[in-house]
C-alpha cells in the first residue's frame, strides 16, 4: 500500500448542516473557485466592503448569478488556504436554516461551477492536505454518530490525535528494530548481540504490549458505538416483558398474564453505566411451542442468544426453574440473573443459593415497584466494566483493529522463527507489522480504503 497521490481537485459545494428546517442553514463550498463564487453571489451591506477578510462573518444578500433575484440575507465568510478545515479556501455561507432556500443557495454555487460534494469530501481533502490523519478523520464521523457520552469522549479523544500518537510510536520501535535488521544483513560479519533470538523476543515483547493494551480498548469502543446487546431470556411468563418496560420506564412490550405473549424480538436503547445498551425482549423458551409462530419466536431467540453480549436470565420467584432455565445457565456468555415477582412471594426463595443459580451474579427485583432496578443496573453496568475494562483509554475502531491484529500476527510469527530464520527474512515480519500500523493513521493506505472510510460520512462533512 501507499500513500494516494494529491491529483488537483475542484470545487465542491454541499449543504452542510442537518436536513429539515432549522434557524440557521449552512452551505460549505471548498477548491479554487470557492472565493469566486462567493464574490459572483455576495451583496455587501457594508458600502466599505471591497473583498472577504479571511476568517471573518461579512452580512449581505445572496442573489442568483442569473436572474440576480435575492435568495437570502446571510453572512459569509471566507477561510484561506491553508488556514481552514481542507486546506483550501472554503467559503461558508450561512442563511436561514429552510431546506428549500438552502437548495436554492446550493444551486447557485453548482451553476458558477462548483460539483456537489460526496460523503465525507471536506474530510478527505483535510486528510489529503494534511491538515488531520485518517484515525482522526474517522473520528470526526463517529463523533457525529456518537449516541452515548461515553462514545462521545472515546471520538474526541481520537479526534485530539492521542490514539495516532500511540500507533506513530510503535510503529517507530517496529522501524527501530528492522534498523538494526539492516545492519546485521549489511555488515553479516559482525556479531551484534542484540540480534540474538532471544534479545528480539524482549524487543517485540515490548511492542505486543502496548499492542494488546490497544485492542482490549477496542473493545471497549465497540460497546460504546454499537451498544451492548442484553438480552432478556427466561421461560414464558417468567416476567420478561414487565422487567423491560420497568427498566425502560415506559409501556413497550405488551404484558399479559397468557403465556407466550411475546412472539418476537423487540429492541430498545437504553444507558448503563454510561454504555450503551440495547436491550431485547425475546419469546420465552419452552420446549414444546403451541404453534408454528411461537417456533419462529423461539428460533429468533436462540439467534440473539448467539449474539448477545451479556444474558439476563430471568427466573419466577414463584416457581422453581425448569430444564429450558437450565440451558440458559450453560451459555458461555456473561450472565446476570435475575429473579422476578419478588412480591408474590414471603421471602427469597430457597433454590436461589443452589448451583447454577449462585454461579453468577443475582439480582431480585419486583417490575411493579420497581424494588431491586438500581441494583440490577449497577450490577449490569459491573458486567459491561468487566467486559470492556478500560485499560489504556485508547479505543481504535473496527478498522484499526484489525490492523492491529494484523501487526500483532506479524510480530508474532517473527518470534516464533527467531531462532530458524536470517536477518533479512525476518525483517520482511517488520516490515509488514509497520506497514499495517501506518494504514491506521493513513501513512500508508490506498484509494480503496479512503473511499471506504469516507462513504461512511454525512454529505457537507
Amino acid at each position: 500500500m501507499s500513500q494516494p497521490t494529491p491529483h488537483p481537485l475542484g470545487t465542491v459545494a454541499a449543504i452542510a448542516t442537518a436536513p429539515g428546517p432549522g434557524a440557521i442553514g449552512i452551505v460549505r463550498l471548498s477548491g479554487p473557485k470557492a472565493h469566486a463564487i462567493g464574490r459572483a453571489l455576495f451583496e455587501p451591506q457594508s458600502r466599505t466592503f471591497t473583498d472577504f477578510q479571511s476568517a471573518r462573518l461579512h452580512l449581505g444578500r445572496i442573489r442568483d448569478p442569473h436572474t440576480h433575484a435575492v435568495l437570502d440575507q446571510a453572512l459569509v465568510v471566507l477561510f484561506r488556504a491553508p488556514h481552514s478545515f481542507t486546506g483550501e479556501d472554503v467559503l461558508e455561507i450561512h442563511a436561514h436554516g429552510g431546506p428549500l432556500v438552502l437548495r436554492h443557495i446550493l444551486g447557485a454555487c453548482l451553476a458558477l461551477g462548483a460539483e456537489p460534494a460526496g460523503p465525507g469530501e471536506f474530510s478527505r481533502r483535510a486528510f489529503l492536505h494534511g491538515k488531520l490523519d485518517l484515525a482522526q478523520a474517522e473520528a470526526i464521523q463517529e463523533t457525529i454518530a456518537a449516541t452515548s457520552p461515553l462514545a462521545l469522549a472515546q471520538a474526541e479523544d481520537r479526534l485530539h490525535g492521542h490514539l495516532s500518537q500511540a500507533v506513530d510510536a510503535l510503529r517507530e520501535a517496529v522501524l527501530s528494530l528492522r534498523a538494526q535488521f539492516l545492519v546485521a544483513v549489511d555488515f553479516p560479519e559482525e556479531d551484534l548481540p542484540e540480534l540474538e533470538p532471544e534479545h528480539i523476543r524482549k524487543r517485540v515483547q515490548a511492542i505486543l504490549t502496548p499492542i494488546d493494551q490497544l485492542l482490549a480498548g477496542a473493545r471497549r469502543g465497540a460497546l460504546a458505538r454499537n451498544g451492548a446487546l442484553v438480552v432478556l431470556a427466561g421461560r414464558v411468563n417468567a416476567g420478561k416483558s414487565s422487567l423491560m418496560n420497568a427498566l425502560l420506564g415506559r409501556e413497550r412490550a405488551i404484558v399479559s398474564a397468557l403465556p407466550g405473549t411475546t412472539r418476537d424480538v423487540l429492541e430498545e436503547p437504553l444507558l448503563v453505566a454510561g454504555f450503551p445498551v440495547r436491550l431485547t425482549d425475546t419469546a420465552g423458551l419452552r420446549t414444546h411451542p403451541q404453534d408454528p409462530i411461537e417456533h419462529e419466536g423461539i428460533r429468533r431467540t436462540q439467534d440473539m442468544l448467539r449474539a448477545a453480549d451479556v444474558v439476563l436470565v430471568v427466573l419466577d420467584a414463584t416457581s422453581t426453574p425448569d430444564a429450558e432455565d437450565l440451558r440458559l445457565m450453560d451459555l458461555d456468555k456473561p450472565k446476570l440473573v435475575v429473579v422476578t415477582k419478588m412480591d408474590l412471594v414471603p421471602h427469597v426463595p430457597a433454590w436461589v443459593q443452589d448451583p447454577p443459580w449462585n454461579s453468577a451474579p443475582q439480582v431480585m427485583v419486583c417490575a411493579h415497584t420497581g424494588a431491586g432496578l438500581d441494583t440490577l443496573e449497577a450490577a449490569l453496568g459491573q458486567i459491561l466494566e468487566a467486559e470492556a475494562p478500560e485499560g489504556t483509554g485508547l479505543t481504535p475502531n473496527e478498522r484499526q483493529a484489525q490492523l492491529l491484529h494484523a501487526a500483532r500476527d506479524e510480530l508474532t510469527e517473527l518470534c516464533a522463527a527467531a531462532n530458524a530464520l536470517p536477518a533479512d527474512l525476518l525483517a520482511v515480519h517488520l516490515d509488514a507489522a509497520a506497514a499495517h500500523l501506518a494504514a491506521i493513521t493513513g501513512k500508508v493506505t490506498t484509494d480503496e480504503v479512503l473511499d471506504a472510510v469516507f462513504a461512511r460520512f454525512c454529505i457537507g462533512k
